[in-house]
């Protein structure tokens, strides 16, 4: 359980705004590193993760998740404590 709690921990930390998920990606596969046999981030800015099975005519199974996240700058703090925000990122 720790280990699961520090890996989220760890993905829910990288700085990712949409648009700008290069360090992300970096940061990501290093986080990854020990669960894949191999993997590649492809010049789109993808992270392909292959782990094999070794039998031979086993099918494929892909999963898919987003690393970017929604990025907003506080710029205004109104009556009430409510917050003027304004997006940044793609």
């Amino acid at each position: 359980m720790d280990r699961t709690y520090e890996l989220i921990s760890s993905l829910s930390a990288i700085p990712a705004v949409s648009g700008r998920e290069d360090m992300g990606i970096q940061q990501l596969a290093e986080l990854c590193e020990g669960y894949f046999d191999s993997y590649e981030i492809t010049p789109l800015g993808s992270l392909i993760g292959r782990i094999n099975s070794g039998i031979e005519g086993a099918k494929t199974l892909l999963l898919d998740a987003h690393l970017d996240e929604v990025g907003f700058l506080v710029n205004e703090i109104c009556e009430g404590g409510f917050l003027k925000v304004v997006n940044i990122g793609g």
